[in-house]
């Protein structure tokens, strides 16, 4: 039995949230991102990670950032110190 990692499920959870919220069908909105709906339907179960292509599709068809589908990500990493926003340029 395979284990879903739990990062995919919640981030699923968030796509069929938003999903709902723009009253989009499953059919509809697997058309316009360009998956089947089999797929569509693995990415909201967290069967199945969300490629950067298909992500950028999503966050088209919705017209949402990448970071709306994360917002229950905390801001502090696990010793209670604010995480860095940006990456230091190498």
């Amino acid at each position: 039995m395979q284990v879903l990692n739990p990062i995919d499920v919640q981030l699923g959870r968030s796509l069929r949230n938003r999903r709902f919220a723009a009253g989009l069908s499953i059919h509809n909105f697997a058309t316009a991102i360009g998956v089947t709906n089999a797929r569509l339907l693995e990415f909201e179960s967290g069967e199945e990670r969300i490629e950067a292509r298909i992500m950028a599709n999503i966050c088209d068809v919705l017209d949402a950032r990448p970071s709306a589908f994360f917002a229950w990500v905390s801001n502090e990493s696990p010793s209670g110190q604010p995480r860095r926003q940006k990456l230091d340029a190498a």
